[in-house]
């Protein structure tokens, strides 16, 4: 009777086992949404996109010396961290010198050129449509080219990448103006924050704010990130402590 009990209880036992090994290897394997496969399953799914425009009408070749280099600084440093990077330019600008790197290029000819919220919306969407790997990531890191701040991929870990829209804390409610130099989006409502943008030839500030109050999405804010290279803002010239 002992013996009859004690082989029941190993093969019970062993059942259990085989049972939760089975089911530990199953989770283990299956992608789980918002992280992509190679990632650790702590790691939220991003990527960056830098949107640039290196060639400007009546230009200067000082300005534009100046501005590719930025440019080039600029990538140089978000290749240091180790995140999935991307580059849209909207003045056709290949960015060959970075061929050879893990950043992957799109670059087209952006007709409007009278509005910078027109041409980087047009950019962002472009990009999207264009660039099949961006679309690997659920949520997408815009930030203007002329930018890098420390330990981006610190941030991203901490925010995680359940909310559809990711805001800076620099924000003007009286005049409806939510700063863009920094925003993050899921993928998947790209078109619903963007089009208007350039249908109603709306500002980039004023759409971000229309957005986020509007009740329809998640938002979350972003931490402060200081603009550690002190680098102008384009247009105005203004200079930011922090992002």
């Amino acid at each position: 009777m002992n013996w009859l009990f004690f082989t029941l209880y190993v093969s019970t036992l062993t059942i259990i086992i085989i049972y939760f090994y089975t089911v530990a290897s199953y989770l283990w394997n299956t992608p789980v949404e918002g992280f992509e496969s190679g990632m650790e399953l702590t790691y939220p799914s991003w990527c960056i996109l830098l949107t640039t425009c290196v060639n400007r009408q009546n230009d200067t070749l000082d300005k534009y010396t100046k501005r590719i280099e930025m440019y080039r600084n600029t990538i140089a440093r978000w290749l240091e961290t180790g995140l999935p990077i991307f580059v849209i330019d909207s003045s056709d600008y290949p960015f060959d010198e970075f061929k050879d790197t893990s950043v992957i290029v799109t670059h087209f000819m952006c007709e409007e050129y009278n509005s910078s919220y027109i041409a980087e919306a047009t950019s962002i969407l472009y990009c999207l449509e264009n660039c099949p790997e961006i679309n690997n990531y659920r949520n997408i890191l815009k930030v203007t080219g002329r930018y890098s701040f420390a330990i981006p991929e610190k941030i991203l870990s901490k925010i995680g990448n359940d909310s559809d829209l990711y805001i800076q804390n620099i924000v003007k409610d009286k005049i409806k103006w939510q700063n863009s130099e920094v925003f993050g989006f899921n993928r998947n409502i790209a078109k619903e924050v963007f089009q208007p943008i350039i249908d109603d030839k709306l500002f980039m500030e004023n759409q971000l704010w229309n957005v986020s109050r509007s009740g329809k999405y998640n938002i979350l804010i972003l931490p402060s990130m200081p603009n550690t290279r002190r680098i102008r803002r384009g247009g105005d010239n203004a200079l930011l402590k922090a992002l």
